[in-house]
């Protein structure tokens, strides 16, 4: 067992090393009222997935900014509908506004699909997701899409990893884990 142990270990941190590296790919900007602008057929691949939300450019500091975000994504209309919550610990470790904020990090082999139902996903529907169409206070947002085409036959296995990895590193406002 020791000798497999030292195996699993030695692949740990090679991962860890090739997450460091991963960087997204921004593919699009969209407004619901816009989802043509949405290239889905660049999208049949399994990997990662970056969503941010524009900065309209209402306020100049980070705090006052997510402050009102999380009013309007927190509406009692939307609450408890299986849609992921702004999490306290990583909208702390953002400091500075910028023009885009990281929304949401998720995996997916099919990545094309799942980026359909964050958008069209309706409340009663239990699967989670961002459901960004039914959400009226959302409707005049710009959101970005970016990914990292990750071909693997370890699916399960690396791709937590690398989602984690990132997930530390760029710490979107919004999600489960």
């Amino acid at each position: 067992m020791e000798a497999i142990d030292k195996k699993i270990t030695a692949v740990h941190i090679e991962l860890q090393e090739y997450a460091q590296s991963l960087r997204f790919e921004q593919l699009c900007e969209f407004s619901m009222n816009n989802l043509e602008t949405i290239p889905w057929e660049k999208l049949n691949f399994q990997g990662l997935y970056l969503i941010e939300i524009k900065n309209d450019l209402k306020y100049n500091v980070f705090k006052e900014w997510s402050e009102e975000f999380c009013f309007r994504w927190q509406d009692p209309l939307y609450l408890r509908r299986w849609v992921s919550n702004p999490k306290k610990m990583r909208l702390a470790k953002h400091i500075e506004l910028n023009e885009w904020i990281p929304l949401y990090i998720g995996k997916s082999k099919r990545i094309k699909d799942r980026l359909y139902e964050h958008i069209h996903l309706k409340l009663e529907q239990p699967t989670t997701g961002l459901k960004l169409k039914v959400r009226e206070n959302m409707q005049n947002e710009v959101f970005r899409v970016s990914f990292i085409n990750i071909p693997t036959q370890n699916y399960d296995w690396v791709m937590s990893k690398f989602e984690k990895i990132l997930r530390d590193r760029i710490n979107p406002i919004i999600g489960r884990q």
